[in-house]
Parts: structure tokens; sequence; C-alpha cells
């Protein structure tokens, strides 16, 4: 083995837990939830992983509220039953020697879409007559994320709280789950993504403006994730 295949397999330290290697399991959204809960398709999709001898196997996105998810597929981490349904599928995987991560996230302007095999198209009203309505969606400034997508609600001051106070309680909810590494979706035009960026942040508030500004939500959300840890470890 070469020298740079040595350090791939080596061990890595990350705070309070260390993978047996560098070979981490990238999300992939399965759109295979009911009711935001998930099944023996999501235990059978990350255990193989682990078995296959990652270091790390991240879930797909999980939604930080009902109305963060992507579609009526994703798994949510916003209430308890959710992480209990989890703790089997993490408990399998760290009995393999992986470190089971959680990816949560709030999909923002991105929301309310079909799966990719029925085209991930925007939900319309007449979705509902199959239960699947759309709902409301968020984001930092009223900018629907494409020509035929529903213009979001820009944030004030109470849903910007809110909307962080969510990410705090889904971090909360994968300990309880048994999760040993966490990762905010901060990419693919979702709700930390639209903040940064300049072309879905139109806000003149703290929150906009300069790149500064744009990465405040985004840091605060951090922040407040990593400071909470204290009050349930």
């Amino acid at each position: 083995m070469n020298v740079a295949g040595a350090h791939l397999f080596a061990p890595l330290d990350l705070r309070d837990v260390i993978a047996r290697n560098r070979v981490a399991i990238s999300p992939m959204q399965q759109f295979m939830a009911r009711d935001g809960m998930p099944s023996l398709w999501h235990h059978v999709h990350l255990g193989q992983f682990a078995l296959g001898g990652a270091g790390i196997v991240l879930t797909e996105a999980m939604a930080v509220s009902e109305r963060g998810r992507i579609s009526y597929g994703d798994i949510g981490l916003w209430k308890m039953e959710q992480a209990d349904a989890l703790r089997p599928i993490t408990d399998f995987i760290r009995s393999t020697g992986a470190l089971p991560g959680a990816q949560i996230s709030h999909a923002g302007r991105r929301g309310a879409t079909t799966a990719p095999w029925e085209g991930k198209r925007p939900l319309r009203q007449e979705d509902a007559a199959h239960g699947s309505p759309p709902w409301e969606l968020w984001a930092p400034s009223a900018i629907a994320s494409r020509k035929e997508a529903q213009t979001p609600v820009a944030l004030d001051t109470a849903t910007v709280e809110q909307v962080q106070s969510e990410y705090v309680r889904a971090a909360h909810l994968a300990d309880r789950a048994g999760f040993d590494v966490l990762e905010l979706h901060g990419g693919h035009g979702y709700m930390l993504h639209s903040f940064l960026s300049p072309l879905s942040n139109h806000r003149s508030d703290a929150y906009g403006g300069s790149r500064e500004k744009r990465m405040r939500f985004v840091l605060e959300v951090v922040e407040r994730v990593r400071s909470s840890r204290a009050a349930w470890t």
C-alpha cells in the first residue's frame, strides 16, 4: 500500500470520537420515508456501507421541521418518535465498528417537491387530491427557486429564531437517536446555502448585504448547536 492509501485507512480523531478510517459515506437522499419516519429500507441502505468497512456512515438530509422537508418522503428529526425509530439503525452501524452520522437540513425555498422518479417538480394544488398538498415555504427572501416554483415567504425576526431553534432541536434529537457525528447541510440551495448566496438573499437587515452579513445566519446556527450540546450531554 502506498503512503496515500495508508493515510486513507488510518484512524481519524474527531473531538470525542475516533473513526476507524477516513472513508465517509456521503448523504444520499432516498425519498422512502413515511410521515418522516425511517423504515427497514433505510436500515438496509445505511447498514450495507457500515458492513463494507466505511469509517463514517452519514444519513440522508433529515428535515429539522415539517416545513423544512424537500418532499413527503424525507426522514424527519423534529419529534422524539423519529429519533427513537432511528436508534436501531445507529446501534447497528456502531456494532460494525463504524460511526453513525446524521445530516440535518431545512430545504427552504427548494421544498415541497415530488420525488425524483415523479419529476421532482414543485407540488401543486391538484396534488392535494392525492394526499400531497404543497406547504408554505420559508427562505431568506421572497424569491422562487425556479420559474414554476412556489414563491417563499421571507423570514422575519420571529421565524429566523424559530428556524434556528429547529436546528438545535434536531441536533438534540440526533444525539438521542445515537448519532456520533453531526453534519449541517449547507449546499444545494437549501436554507443555509440560500442565506449565503447573493442570488437568493436580497435582505437589507443584519442577515443580508455583505458577505459577512450573509454568513451570520449560518454561523449563528452552528454556534447555537454547539453551545447547546452541553445541555444534553
